[in-house]
């Protein structure tokens, strides 16, 4: 199996992320709403249910994801991102993937690690070239002489 060959794709904010996320509290707090007013009574079970959305709603929206900065780079055995002048080394993973958005967890060598909603229309000349990177399996043991599926090469 070949390797994705090299590619550098724009990193974004998360807004379509930030957005879905926004969306559903909405619709959870719109439906809590709706309760409160069809109840029968209104006891602690009803107040507490309305107040357990409330909260988990600041407390999503204080943890949301920060925006993603600069562009990440694949150059063909490892990822890096690149922000002005630095380039931090590290692996993405995708969480989901829509075919024209992918969530990944962007974790650098060393630091906590970010989420980041990448999407086709950042640039859309790269988007399969990103896609085919994200999926190329990598291993450490792959320049020293392995190949990908078939295990080490014997040399004669």
């Amino acid at each position: 199996m070949h390797q994705a060959p090299p590619v550098e794709y724009p990193l974004g904010n998360n807004r379509t992320l930030n957005r879905v996320a926004s969306a559903a509290w909405l619709f959870v707090t719109l439906i809590d709403l709706l309760w409160l007013y069809l109840a029968d009574s209104h006891g602690w079970r009803l107040w507490l249910g309305l107040g357990a959305t409330l909260l988990l709603g600041a407390v999503a929206l204080r943890l949301r994801p920060a925006a993603c900065s600069g562009a990440l780079h694949w150059d063909g055995s490892g990822w890096a991102q690149h922000d002005g002048a630095t380039e931090v080394g590290g692996d993405v993973t995708v969480h989901l993937d829509l075919q024209s958005a992918i969530l990944v967890a962007w974790a650098p060598d060393a630091g906590r690690a970010t989420w980041c909603w990448l999407e086709s229309a950042a640039d859309p000349s790269r988007w399969l070239a990103l896609r085919r990177a994200l999926y190329t399996p990598h291993r450490a043991g792959h320049a020293q002489g392995e190949t990908a599926g078939r295990g080490p090469v014997m040399q004669a």
